[in-house]
């Protein structure tokens, strides 16, 4: 069936199904997986080398396995209806560094590389034949779950997101205020790919970026959302103290600066007043405002 359908791993005869409008009904571990997901009242949608497996164990206690959201469109829709869905991005380069990491030793400790796929990373001798692999594959089921786009995951038939709340890999302290808000235990680090530095030339960052080009929009789009959030919950906040009579905080500073290296950074004044600091919504939870000193490299 697998040959029939164009895929290497089982799970993706589910996805190919979808879409194709193929009836497959879900087997034994599927069902137990959506019933744990029902439970919870939330479903994660577990977009590989995102800290996905840690997710998993917090919420349902073990792991969820990956899939897309059209898969619970179509096999599942009075779950959608009940649940949230969310997800973790990730920076695209970041992440490929740790699945490149991931799949020349042929897994982790508590997982493999799925068996189509082991050998042939394994034998990877270099970031660029990694590359070479992605940008020759005819589908997304030509290549293992490690590499593919994360817009892959979380978006509908027409590419568009579908998801209820994204998360960004480097805000793990919104991530888990939302999950701790929902009872989830308290994350650990698992999976953890084997510590190899990674080192890209700027013209396999650029191919990296390049092949992951709709995963780089969808985060600046996410990043952008949260910067409009903070920005209505400061405004709120602002206005509440003006209606309690209390004196506006007066407007922040930045001053450039050089250290003895001299490397540039800017430094952040906030007023002199207390810093607002913004109620924690279940829509978006404001990080505390800078304090004085706090810096802002920027990289020449």
């Amino acid at each position: 069936m697998k040959r029939a359908f164009g895929v290497s791993l089982t799970g993706d005869l589910y996805e190919r199904a979808c879409e194709v409008g193929f009836g497959l009904p879900p087997d034994r571990k599927r069902r137990h997986r959506l019933r744990l997901i029902e439970e919870a009242g939330l479903l994660f949608i577990h977009v590989p080398k995102n800290a996905g497996m840690s997710i998993s164990n917090a919420l349902y206690g073990e792991q969820i396995k990956h899939a897309t959201i059209r898969y619970y469109h179509h096999a599942a829709p009075r779950l959608l209806r009940r649940t949230t869905s969310f997800a973790v991005l990730r920076d695209p380069v970041e992440r490929f560094a740790s699945a490149f990491a991931y799949a020349r030793a042929g897994g982790s400790a508590h997982n493999q590389v799925a068996a189509p796929f082991r050998e042939t990373y394994r034998g990877f001798g270099d970031v660029n034949a990694a590359l070479d692999h992605l940008e020759a594959a005819r589908s997304v089921y030509a290549i293992d779950h490690i590499f593919r786009l994360q817009s892959w995951y979380v978006s509908d038939r027409r590419g568009r997101r579908s998801v209820d709340r994204l998360f960004l890999f480097d805000e793990p302290d919104r991530l888990a205020a939302f999950l701790d808000r929902r009872g989830a235990a308290p994350l650990t680090h698992i999976n953890a790919a084997p510590r190899e530095r990674a080192c890209f030339s700027p013209e396999q960052i650029n191919r990296i970026r390049a092949f992951y080009a709709a995963d780089v929009a969808l985060i600046e789009a996410v990043r952008a959302e949260a910067r409009r959030q903070r920005g209505h919950a400061f405004d709120r906040a602002m206005g509440a103290k003006m209606r309690a009579g209390k004196p506006a905080a007066p407007e922040a500073r930045i001053f450039p600066h050089r250290d003895r290296a001299g490397r540039l950074s800017v430094q952040f004044q906030p007023g002199a007043q207390d810093g607002v600091h913004a109620p924690e919504g279940d829509e978006g939870d404001a990080p505390r405002p800078a304090v004085n000193g706090d810096q802002v490299h920027v990289i020449k």
